[in-house]
């Protein structure tokens, strides 16, 4: 908690201090501090925004909806404060094995000191954008509308909302997080709107903006993403991975991985295996590409496709 301890008023410096009682830190008047919601449905790009923010790669990105299962905080820092941010599901309200994701939403809301509500600009408002609005709307918590894919071609949201929503909201931004076009203007709305605050020293000890995975976590999500990118619509959502190992040789340079894919059902194995082994062989290429291209170092990597009961 804050409390102004000492005001200082003389010719020389006609400032106040605030300090952090419990550390006794100072505090800089301008220096600014607070968590962010990301909410919006499923596939409007929020964890593309996200990415976008960090400059680097936290939640999964892929075509298919419901890919972020797991609620990643990341952190954004310059010399104006701290940005924490909640990175969120899509919202269902339908699908009796989502439940949990909605409520993930829902508490991420409840902890923030700001939201984004990220909108496809490309859609007209449904019933899902209602039922995430209100959720949003109920919590009194300061709004930021995000109008995103503003660099795909056809219909425009604004047509038809835009001046609704303008009015309950404290700005609204129109992006590409794809492309990255306006994404400083929306950290820049989200300073303007945070709170003064202490800053936080425990983000020096991690190596990325990544806060609340460990790196087996982070490796799953990213092995992941390479199942989606590389099996379209025909494998479920509930397809998860597991990295059960990761050891480093410092001597020999190299990076050496062995993991899971769970399915839920026997033939759903069949289909990530392929013929002869090619569509297994398509993800661990392209899941290790992308970490030779990250680490510099060369990666081996062991897949295995297993069913929940194995």
């Amino acid at each position: 908690m804050l409390f102004p301890v000492l005001h200082i008023s003389s010719v020389l410096t006609n400032t106040f201090v605030v300090y952090d009682m419990n550390t006794m830190t100072q505090v800089r008047r301008d220096f600014r501090v607070g968590k962010v919601a990301i909410v919006g449905r499923p596939n409007v790009g929020k964890s593309t925004l996200l990415n976008a923010f960090v400059q680097h790669k936290v939640a999964i990105i892929s075509p298919k909806p419901q890919t972020t299962r797991a609620q990643i905080v990341a952190f954004f820092e310059d010399d104006r404060g701290q940005i924490f941010f909640f990175d969120t599901p899509g919202f269902y309200s339908t699908r009796a094995g989502v439940s949990h994701y909605n409520s993930l939403m829902a508490d991420a809301i409840g902890e923030a000191d700001l939201v984004l509500y990220v909108v496809d600009h490309t859609r007209d408002w449904g019933e899902e954008e209602e039922r995430i609005w209100n959720a949003v709307s109920a919590s009194e918590k300061p709004v930021l509308l995000i109008l995103n894919k503003i660099d795909v071609p056809g219909h425009s949201f604004r047509d038809s909302y835009l001046a609704l929503l303008e009015k309950r909201v404290k700005a609204v931004v129109p992006v590409s997080a794809l492309l990255e076009q306006h994404v400083r203007s929306v950290i820049d709305q989200i300073f303007a709107l945070l709170p003064v605050g202490v800053r936080d020293a425990t983000v020096d000890f991690f190596p990325t903006p990544l806060l609340s995975q460990s790196s087996k976590e982070y490796l799953a999500e990213l092995l992941r993403e390479k199942v989606y990118l590389n099996t379209g619509q025909e494998v479920p959502y509930q397809t998860s991975a597991r990295i059960t190992s990761v050891d480093e040789d410092e001597e020999k340079n190299t990076l050496k991985i062995v993991g899971k894919i769970i399915v839920s059902d026997e033939r759903y194995k069949g289909m990530l295996i392929g013929r002869k082994g090619v569509k297994i062989a398509q993800i661990r290429t392209a899941f290790r590409r992308e970490l030779e291209l990250a680490t510099g170092k060369r990666v081996l990597i062991n897949l295995q496709v297993v069913t929940n009961d194995e």
